[in-house]
């Protein structure tokens, strides 16, 4: 059988739950199967499921598909099992030891990290959430405005719980501020109970726990947490602009549909929409009503970001490039007929799809933004 994409030899002679001497190289089933050790027996199938899709010969037809599935099958064999998981984790935390892998303890100290931080936030406990923060996003923010910002999103949505999902360790990865360095990213499902209109969604963010001076601290990655207070400070009530996400949490939520492309190849499309009106003084007034007339045509899933006073970034998840262009040009032409039926305003727009092939995705829509936006109403990629 081929070897599996530097998991090391499978052998199906080999359990490494069984006791005796073996002489093929270890399999981490975790890897194969991309998940943690600590990760819920729930989260473990949906990765399998999402794999196989993936991989099945039926609709992939890569040289190694079949010793693909072969992997995934025997992964799957041993950690759908309780008992057997149990049994292999054991295997699976001593050959990490000893190759001097980051081992189940400080695992658990990230992951209780984020516990914290999120239970203070959903206690208004803002300086002590501050005080877990990293280095780098203390520097961007002063303790006030940290609270400041977190009072302002309070006043929009009630944080109403959280759950911390898969999460995978890095030995060295290269964030803003910080440069290389360990740290343990998590997939966080949060419950929000919107103030304005009184629902109740879920929705899934990346946080990184990063490790400075052999402590774990929260990483945001927001790059001016002072700006986000500042805004909110000004805007000083809730309005129809609170629909729109800020530009940095919108950032975020595309890239949790990044996330979920890279790791699961599930589609997903992400856009611009430009407005353009000769009256200066309803453009000022297009983000608001925008987000209130946007925001009523888009799914719960689905995310938009006010990144311009005059642009506004969509994202939406499991949709294919082609749906999501059709989905921008419908938001687009929905928003100024109701700009013309209800203020009487010729608005112009303009909706640009961003192909996405990997990397970060702040970077693509800032460098979209950078480009002058044509006065025409049709699609453009």
């Amino acid at each position: 059988m081929k070897p599996g994409r530097g998991r090391g030899i499978i052998n199906h002679k080999y359990n490494p739950c069984e006791e005796g001497p073996h002489t093929v190289a270890f399999v981490d089933y975790y890897n194969i199967l991309n998940v943690s050790c600590d990760t819920e027996q729930s989260e473990v199938e949906r990765a399998y499921r999402a794999l196989c899709k993936r991989y099945h010969p039926d609709v992939c037809h890569e040289p190694d598909a079949q010793a693909r599935m072969s992997e995934l099958n025997i992964a799957y064999s041993v950690l759908k099992n309780p008992e057997k998981r149990a049994q292999y984790t054991r295997t699976w935390t001593l050959h990490n030891r000893m190759a001097a892998r980051p081992s189940a303890p400080i695992v658990d100290a990230a992951r209780a990290l984020m516990t914290q931080y999120f239970s203070c936030l959903m206690q208004a406990e803002y300086d002590r959430a501050y005080a877990l923060l990293c280095s780098a996003d203390r520097r961007r923010s002063s303790p006030e405005s940290f609270r400041v910002w977190q009072e302002g999103v309070a006043r929009l949505y009630q944080l109403q719980g959280f759950h911390l999902g898969a999460s995978k360790a890095f030995l060295s990865v290269e964030l803003d501020g910080l440069g290389p360095c360990e740290a343990r990213r998590f997939l966080i499902t949060i419950t929000e109970r919107n103030l304005v209109t009184s629902a109740v969604s879920e929705f899934e963010h990346i946080k990184f726990a990063v490790k400075e001076e052999g402590e774990y601290r929260v990483y945001l990655g927001y790059a001016n947490l002072s700006a986000m207070a500042r805004d909110i400070r000004e805007e000083g009530s809730v309005s129809e602009a609170g629909r729109l996400l800020p530009r940095e949490e919108f950032y975020d939520r595309a890239g949790v549909e990044a996330y979920r492309f890279t790791r699961y190849r599930r589609p997903f499309g992400i856009g611009l929409v430009r407005f353009f009106c000769a009256n200066r003084g309803f453009e000022e007034r297009i983000a608001a009503f925008a987000g209130h007339t946007l925001c009523q045509s888009l799914r719960m899933t689905d995310a938009t970001g006010l990144l311009t006073p005059t642009c506004i970034g969509v994202v939406m998840g499991e949709t294919a490039e082609d749906a999501a262009l059709l989905v921008l040009d419908r938001l687009g032409r929905k928003f100024c007929r109701a700009a013309q039926v209800h203020f009487d305003e010729q608005v112009e727009y303009r909706v640009e799809l961003i192909p996405y092939e990997g990397g970060a995705v702040r970077r693509l829509y800032e460098e979209r933004l950078q480009r002058p936006g044509a006065r025409r109403g049709r699609s453009a990629r």
